[in-house]
């Protein structure tokens, strides 16, 4: 499946949406479920934050997204600190999901 914000600019539910896969990524890699090389390929990229920034995404978030970048150096060079940083992050990411408003449209998908 492809997911493509076809949009000009981000929308609060876009924003929304993405908090939330910021928060899942974060929750699979401390888990285990995936690798901090896989949530780089999904979301904690310089790829990603640079087309966040061009599309006129929140600050905060952008700024979540290139500290999760650090993960794979945090993981080599300070491994005992990655569930510290993995928690943080988290803390991070709900304290701003909070600050939006409750989800209300049927479907946050549109179909064509």
């Amino acid at each position: 499946m492809v997911v493509k914000i076809l949009e000009e600019s981000f929308s609060e539910t876009d924003e929304k949406m993405l908090l939330l896969a910021i928060l899942g990524n974060l929750e699979a890699v401390q888990k285990g479920v995936i690798t901090i090389d896989e949530a780089e390929k999904f979301i904690f990229s310089p790829y990603i934050a640079r087309k966040l920034t061009i599309k006129g995404c929140n600050k905060q978030i952008i700024k979540l997204v290139k500290k999760g970048c650090e993960l794979e150096d945090i993981n080599s060079l300070i491994p005992e600190k990655i569930n510290q940083v993995l928690d943080e992050l988290k803390k991070e990411t709900l304290n701003l999901i909070d600050n939006y408003k409750t989800f209300d449209s049927s479907f946050w998908i549109e179909t064509m």
